[in-house]
């Protein structure tokens, strides 16, 4: 039951991202032809910096939240409140 879940959401996953990737090069083959060549190469710089600041800032997230859900989880902690590290909690409290 639970692989064919995972199998499931991993093929959601598979083809959201193929869309993802199809509309972007999409819209940047449109948006080229009516962008001088300078505007096109500044396009692209921003572009390859956009996704190395995301890329260096999500560098550890997605696998320290992983290894704090799954060990919350396993401990018997299943409400949201209990799953989520302290420091993350005492942040949205102070907000």
């Amino acid at each position: 039951m639970r692989s064919t879940k995972a199998a499931r959401g991993t093929s959601y996953l598979t083809v959201q991202q193929f869309v993802q990737y199809l509309a972007a090069f999409i819209f940047y083959a449109g948006i080229a032809r009516f962008i001088s060549q300078a505007e096109v190469g500044l396009w692209s710089i921003l572009a390859a910096s956009t996704a190395v600041f995301t890329t260096l800032t999500l560098l550890g997230l997605p696998v320290a939240i992983q290894k704090y859900v799954s060990e919350n989880y396993g401990r018997g902690d299943r409400t949201p409140e209990e799953s989520t590290p302290v420091s993350t909690r005492e942040d949205s409290e102070r907000a």
